[in-house]
């Protein structure tokens, strides 16, 4: 397909570049690659990850390596480029958590909001990231990406200002009227997301908003019997406290 010279040129292209050429230009046995043994003894190879994804060639679907230099490039877009970078951390703090909550309960019960207490306090800034296992973690993690991206796509400027202002405001709420326990989880959080959503719609009555709402209302509206008093060990109170910190906030956000 090339000339004599194609070689060379593909040399000095970045290794991404020529990565993307190899794999539109060369199929073996109904395989195409997202990357090659590079030209002139170049070691490219051992940057591929045993990952497939799918390809299309033509009408024919074909399975396909990924690069390490495609899963470096979206990791290193999803923790420094807006917007993805405001969920990302906090997901990756929340992971940390719950490590911490596997291997040591009680530096995880220290990081906890306790109600009332001096030490109580610092779990204002930690306690969303805190989760006692993977089932905590798997429970929170899901709502409030999902939640965090539709709070995000109203406003880029404004995610951080609301996200910090609901879960401040349910850390305070907790650790004044909370039950004597260790509360922690970004679950709080989540029902912020869940009411300010809510509240906006109700607010602004635009199109898009009310869509949103009326999204979370059918996917994540059974969380609102999470606002009950329970025995199970869930901390309704910081449920309640953060839908009243996410209501608030839309409220004085658009009313106030």
């Amino acid at each position: 397909m090339g000339g004599v010279g194609e070689p060379a040129r593909l040399a000095q292209k970045p290794m991404y570049e020529r990565d993307r050429l190899l794999q539109r230009r060369r199929v073996v046995e109904g395989l195409p690659f997202c990357g090659e043994m590079g030209l002139a003894g170049d070691t490219a190879l051992l940057w591929h990850l045993p990952i497939f994804s799918l390809s299309f060639s033509g009408r024919t679907l074909h399975p396909c390596l990924i690069s390490m230099d495609d899963v470096l490039g979206f990791l290193a877009r999803l923790f420094t480029q807006p917007p993805w970078y405001y969920l990302s951390w906090p997901a990756a703090a929340m992971i940390a958590g719950a490590m911490i909550g596997m291997v040591s309960p009680k530096a995880a019960a220290r990081l906890a909001v306790v109600p009332r207490t001096a030490g109580g306090l610092v779990g204002v800034v930690t306690a969303p990231f805190i989760h006692a296992n993977l089932a905590h973690l798997a429970a929170n993690l899901p709502p409030f990406l999902v939640l965090g991206a539709l709070v995000l796509r109203r406003s880029e400027s404004q995610f951080l200002g609301v996200a910090l202002t609901i879960a401040f405001g349910q850390g305070m709420l907790l650790w004044l009227l909370g039950r004597k326990a260790a509360h922690a989880g970004m679950s709080g959080v989540i029902f912020g997301f869940f009411g300010y959503l809510l509240a906006l719609a109700w607010f602004t009555r635009a199109t898009p908003d009310l869509l949103a709402a009326a999204g979370v209302l059918i996917f994540y509206g059974g969380m609102l019997a999470g606002v009950a008093p329970a025995r199970n060990g869930a901390s309704w109170e910081g449920h309640l406290f953060g839908l009243i910190a996410g209501l608030g906030t839309a409220w004085f956000q658009y009313r106030g």
